[in-house]
């Protein structure tokens, strides 16, 4: 009987790490894209600026 309480737990804390690494992977995605997003908008400024 503890053997099953102790693993259920196990299980739903592995599950829960899991979701948890899934969320902050795909924040950080989402920051990688918004910074490759604000570093071609600032070229495009700059190249737009230095041609004038």
């Amino acid at each position: 009987m503890v053997f099953i309480i102790s693993e259920t737990l196990i299980i739903f804390l592995l599950i829960r790490f899991i979701a948890k690494l899934t969320k902050e992977n795909k924040e950080l995605k989402e920051d990688i894209f918004s910074l490759k997003v604000q570093a071609e908008l600032e070229d495009f400024y700059s190249d737009r600026n230095k041609k004038k």
